[in-house]
């Protein structure tokens, strides 16, 4: 005769099962939610900005990467803004410093009067530390509307802090 109870799962072993799958789903899931924000990064990261026509109050340059002053002073210089404000540059480096390396790398030419229009701020250590000078720079100006240069993967961050 067999017996029921021979059968019978122990409930410790039922819990250790049922554990065990959940730990699987729970690392299933974190692994499709990385994916899914990887592949939106990837897709927004290569959008081309929009339209260079709109004109704005300021154009806002992060440091940190190559050709983005270089490009701040070709929009500037295409009079997208008033005014250029460089944020984040690391203490000791001059403004003459910033435009003879951007025309050097970029093939920019001479800046010339531009630099009576260009202002560096030398607080910021990071992408937050951006949002916050250029905003106390934007309002000792009464400016409400500014174009942003930086890389494409480090656009959304920026915006994020920005907002």
């Amino acid at each position: 005769m067999n017996n029921l109870a021979d059968n019978v799962v122990p409930p410790r072993r039922v819990q250790r099962v049922r554990l065990a799958l959940a730990l699987v789903l729970a690392a299933l899931a974190t692994v499709a939610l990385w994916l899914a924000g990887l592949i939106w990064f990837a897709t927004n990261a290569a959008v081309e900005p929009r339209s260079g026509q709109v004109q704005t109050d300021a154009i806002i340059v992060l440091t940190g990467g190559s050709e983005r002053i270089a490009t701040g002073l070709a929009l500037l210089a295409r009079r997208q803004a008033d005014e250029l404000f460089i944020s984040g540059v690391e203490a000791g480096v001059e403004l003459d410093d910033l435009l003879s390396e951007a025309t050097r790398s970029a093939g920019f030419v001479d800046p010339g009067d531009l630099a009576g229009r260009i202002t560096v701020g030398y607080r910021a250590a990071d992408t937050v530390g951006n949002a916050e000078e250029v905003a106390g720079w934007m309002r000792s100006r009464g400016y409400r509307s500014l174009r942003l240069v930086t890389a494409n993967y480090h656009m959304p961050r920026s915006l994020l802090a920005f907002h």
